[in-house]
């Protein structure tokens, strides 16, 4: 029981007699006990309603630039773009290209060490287009002489294959011209 009193009496001496006033405790700032000023209460009440009211406000603009970039999402989207991959590509874009650059690095790696079938990171070969004027197009682009035409002379995807060489060149001429951003 001794023991006990003297701990009690050790504990009340470790603090620094702040706060005490003839021997009673008062409150500090910051403590909640006690009467609270009128003026300190209008005080951070106007404060308060003034932060409110600015956070209404810029949650209703918030509001509204979400409303503008999910019609930006779905006019893409309609347009046949990969949004999600949009959205992936501007994420790591933002970042830090050298650790994005790694963690694919990596993911690539453990795809190839675990046989993995996802063919993520190696060479893709796209079939060719079925369109005779795609087929073409495409050839055009990639500098084929118009010689290599596939298909049987007078036949109609002959012809297709042909247009569709020469806007392929005229693109790829195009791309040159264009100034550069």
């Amino acid at each position: 029981m001794a023991e006990r009193a003297g701990a009690k009496r050790r504990r009340g001496k470790r603090g620094s007699g702040r706060g005490k006033r003839n021997g009673a405790a008062t409150p500090g700032p910051g403590h909640n006990s006690g009467e609270v000023p009128g003026e300190v209460i209008q005080r951070h009440y106007a404060q308060i309603g003034t932060a409110l009211k600015a956070s209404k406000a810029a949650d209703e603009v918030a509001k509204k630039k979400r409303a503008t970039l999910q019609n930006a999402y779905k006019a893409a989207k309609s347009d046949g773009c990969p949004v999600d991959a949009m959205k992936d590509a501007r994420k790591l874009n933002d970042g830090d290209h050298a650790e994005a650059i790694l963690h694919y690095k990596d993911v690539g790696r453990v795809l190839e060490v675990t046989d993995s079938e996802l063919p993520l990171f190696r060479e893709i070969t796209l079939p060719p287009p079925v369109n005779a004027y795609l087929a073409g197009k495409q050839a055009g682009r990639e500098g084929a002489p118009a010689d290599q035409n596939p298909h049987s002379p007078g036949s109609e995807e002959f012809v297709r294959w042909g247009e569709g060489h020469q806007s392929g060149v005229d693109a790829a001429v195009e791309s040159f011209r264009a100034p550069a951003s």
